[in-house]
């Protein structure tokens, strides 16, 4: 715990709930921050029952790759990876 929040928790009768905010602070910031963000929404064609799948190997820039999937990591956990990617082409499809 920092200094900072140290010297706030003396004296306090709410000890517990800022010591929690204290120790939560990043991950607080991350949720108000996401809030902010309209919702990623995937197209129903990447979960549609009659899709078929295939892998496929691509070559891309080692920078761009590692950027995407640390955002998608950090971002967007609830998903994977394969439909992000699949998202992300269906956008770029619409969009040019």
């Amino acid at each position: 715990m920092s200094k900072k929040c140290s010297k706030l928790l003396d004296g306090y009768s709410y000890r517990e709930e800022l010591r929690f905010l204290c120790e939560n602070i990043d991950v607080l910031k991350r949720l108000i921050n996401s809030e902010h963000r309209p919702p990623l929404t995937l197209d129903k064609q990447i979960y549609s029952n009659d899709a078929s799948f295939s892998n496929k190997s691509i070559k891309m820039n080692e920078e761009v790759y590692k950027k995407f999937t640390k955002h998608c990591n950090e971002q967007y956990p609830q998903f994977r990876l394969q439909d992000l990617i699949a998202q992300s082409l269906l956008d770029f499809i619409e969009k040019y």
